[in-house]
């Protein structure tokens, strides 16, 4: 005897392979969903699985992904099988750009697959764009949802956070024009085992300004500083705008050793304050930077000065840096790249402050 079940519209009952529970699935008009129960006969042609939550797969000639695995019925009365169809094009909706990938924490999760909606919300300059009708001058929207689909589809994250994170980084790294995106992703089918319409995640990211001081005393100075510049503007996270001229300045802090060769960066960068000092203490191990004695001598010095508007205070990284009014080593080619970037915590431009410094 067979039982079928189908539905365009609305909420469904699945069966989850690995508990045998029901959890809720929501559907809509643009895809077809089913779930066939029926006896162990094989009658749409597709090998039969060998056990309990084996599954095979099918695609037909219109390309839709078919699906097909086994489970044991609970109420004790055998085996049956399921069936599930869908039209797996991605596809946008008044929803969202809605696409049939392999994410989850389950391993069915990542073999079945389900359908997720994506939300990209861009922040771009559109002025010359909308005065010239001007399609080179904009984004073109087609292209982000085909590279939405790639990245949801070519990938198998466990959690919906790693999606949406690899979403906004190939968008910000791929469209110069875009300085800001938030990216809501949502998972409708998620195995909560209860009554949900979906979750989802939000996240903005973003480039940011920083402003990096760069200092050496040892070895190849200019060797040092050139060596981290090239290293940060290497790194797909961080594009360096502006260097300073590299000026010999004096040691501080009363430790007996050679002058400095001192300089100034700005830097756009995807990187958290923190993400980007882990970066920074990178490339100075990377030219064997040792820290033994405090304001010492040492083959490189990075410093974040600045990071857009930011005031932190933590024990291990304080933004503005605490020094930097105190430090004409740092104003002075800071002054060059940025002379009217102001100090977040007081509201003096860089300008003001070395002037102050210079009386």
């Amino acid at each position: 005897m067979k039982n079928k079940l189908k539905r365009i519209l609305g909420v469904i009952t699945a069966i989850s392979l690995l508990l045998q529970m029901s959890f809720v699935i929501t559907s809509n008009a643009a895809e077809y969903f089913s779930l066939d129960f029926e006896s162990a006969t094989d009658t749409m042609g597709w090998t039969s699985a060998n056990a309990p939550g084996d599954m095979s797969i099918a695609t037909d000639e219109d390309n839709s992904i078919n699906k097909y695995f086994k489970f044991a019925n609970t109420n004790g009365s055998g085996t049956r099988n399921a069936y599930y169809t869908f039209d797996s094009d991605a596809q946008t909706t008044e929803n969202g750009l809605e696409v049939f990938a392999n994410h989850g924490v389950f391993k069915e999760e990542n073999v079945l697959g389900q359908k997720f909606i994506v939300n990209a919300d861009l922040v771009c300059d559109t002025r010359s764009a909308g005065k010239e009708d001007n399609l080179e001058k904009s984004v073109n929207y087609a292209e982000v949802c085909n590279l939405i689909t790639k990245v949801m589809r070519n990938n198998t994250f466990k959690l919906i956070e790693a999606a949406a994170e690899n979403i906004a980084e190939k968008i910000l790294l791929e469209y110069d024009l875009i300085r800001e995106v938030t990216i809501t992703l949502k998972k409708p089918w998620a195995p909560i085992m209860m009554s949900v319409d979906t979750v989802e995640v939000s996240i903005t990211r973003k480039w940011h300004r920083a402003y990096i001081a760069l200092g050496s005393n040892m070895g190849d100075s200019k060797g040092h500083l050139d060596g981290a510049v090239k290293e940060l503007d290497a790194d797909k996270c961080c594009r360096v705008k502006k260097v300073s001229e590299f000026i010999v300045t004096e040691p501080v802090g009363g430790v007996e050793q050679d002058d400095f060769l001192n300089g100034c960066l700005e830097l756009e960068t995807l990187y958290t304050p923190y993400e980007l000092l882990v970066f920074l203490h990178k490339i100075e191990q990377a030219h064997n930077r040792e820290r033994i004695v405090h304001w010492g001598p040492r083959t490189l010095d990075l410093d974040i000065i600045l990071y857009d508007d930011v005031v932190m205070y933590e024990d291990d990284l304080i933004i503005p840096h605490i020094e930097m009014e105190n430090r004409e080593f740092v104003l002075k080619p800071l002054c060059e790249i940025a002379p009217y970037i102001k100090n977040p915590v007081n509201g003096k431009s860089i300008k003001q402050l070395l002037s102050e410094i210079q009386k």
